[in-house]
């Protein structure tokens, strides 16, 4: 799992492209002068793992001709406070060029900005626009981070939509893959006066969440865990809430995966029991409207959680990190068969019932 030199080796090779389109960076000093910004919430509780990619940025650049990369950490009122943008010349033009207290910046790495929590004020707004409207490199830009919201990504999920990107048997296969997404939006009204609905698809996917509201979860747009509704307080926010509140969220069909037996361990604690686990990819990627410089895979995170936890975020703790234990298809087809079956051999379970689904044991420590 290279998921940190990954990162570390895109967040380098950015900021060489932006030396390369700023040949007077900084007086000239050029690599050696400009900064990486970390942008990052006040009382930062994921230093660790941010300092250990910082530590990796210096290792991956320890051999550059003009010396390691640095790296400049701020929250967002700091970037508004002590941050400022000038017109400097750049190889396409005059550009608004972002400091730092004085150091040039050349990527600027959101790791705050996702959630509500991380604008309290008109100032972290100002912060954000300034980052936004420099010549820095952003990582994610700010399409990147709208497109993983949960409205843009319910929009994905309908018909026609990802053919504008990918061929359409391809947009088949994926689309084979989604969980129902279903939009919560409000029903275009003729007369101001006239008081406010759902319009009729929106009204259909509540009905059918009210009446199996365990199938569903009803989710704002939000990262991190801890913001989605299930059972009885999914219906209950159907049957409450305003057409406008529920509005601003969007129904997702939930997704019930197999289960295996597993120990967690979670701030000195030791559980065991059924868990699943979610496999999530990291992709690294760096160019622009003309032009991929990269495009790549990086690494990978599993997180693991006791089975009937209905979050799933790790900092929010619900969940814990874990590492796949790969087996061949053989052995996994045979794990799967034995289990299936009793010491006789024969399928277990009562005449009538429908048997257990198979699950993949496995003796293993989850960290």
């Amino acid at each position: 799992n290279d998921s940190l030199s990954g990162l570390a080796r895109a967040i380098c090779l950015a900021h060489k492209e932006y030396i390369k389109l700023r040949p007077e960076s900084s007086q000239g000093q050029g690599l050696s002068a400009a900064r990486i910004l970390f942008v990052v919430q006040p009382g930062e509780r994921n230093v660790l793992d941010q300092r250990l990619l910082e530590y990796q940025i210096a290792a991956e650049s320890a051999n550059e001709p003009s010396g390691r990369f640095h790296c400049l950490r701020a929250t967002l009122k700091q970037v508004a406070s002590f941050g400022s943008a000038a017109t400097e010349s750049c190889a396409k033009g005059p550009a608004e060029v972002l400091r730092f207290k004085g150091h040039e910046v050349s990527v600027a790495y959101f790791r705050a900005g996702y959630t509500p929590d991380d604008y309290p004020t008109e100032v972290e707004w100002q912060g954000r626009a300034l980052i936004e409207h420099s010549f820095a490199i952003k990582c994610p830009c700010v399409a990147y981070h709208l497109a993983g919201t949960k409205k843009v990504q319910q929009q994905l999920a309908r018909e026609g939509e990802l053919e504008r990107f990918v061929k359409p048997p391809d947009a088949l296969a994926l689309r084979a893959v989604f969980a129902g997404l279903y939009g919560l939006d409000l029903k275009q009204r003729t007369d101001e006066a006239e008081p406010e609905q759902l319009d009729e698809s929106a009204t259909a996917a509540v009905a059918e969440a009210k009446a199996r509201p365990h199938d569903f979860v009803l989710k704002p747009q939000r990262e991190g865990g801890g913001n989605n509704l299930f059972g009885a307080e999914l219906k209950e926010a159907l049957e409450t809430w305003s057409p406008a509140l529920l509005a601003t969220h969007i129904l997702m069909e939930k997704i019930n995966p197999p289960t295996v037996q597993s120990t967690l361990i979670r701030n000195g604690s030791v559980m065991s029991g059924e868990s699943v686990v979610e496999l999530g990819l990291f992709g690294v990627f760096l160019g622009n409207s003309s032009r991929q410089l990269l495009s790549e895979p990086g690494g990978h995170l599993l997180r693991a959680k006791l089975s009937g936890v209905d979050e799933g975020g790790v900092a929010a703790g619900y969940a814990v990190l874990s590492s796949p234990l790969l087996v061949e298809d053989r052995l996994l087809v045979d794990s799967l068969a034995t289990q299936g079956k009793g010491a006789d051999g024969a399928a277990q379970g009562n005449a009538g019932e429908e048997p257990d689904p198979p699950r993949l044991k496995r003796q293993c420590t989850e960290f």
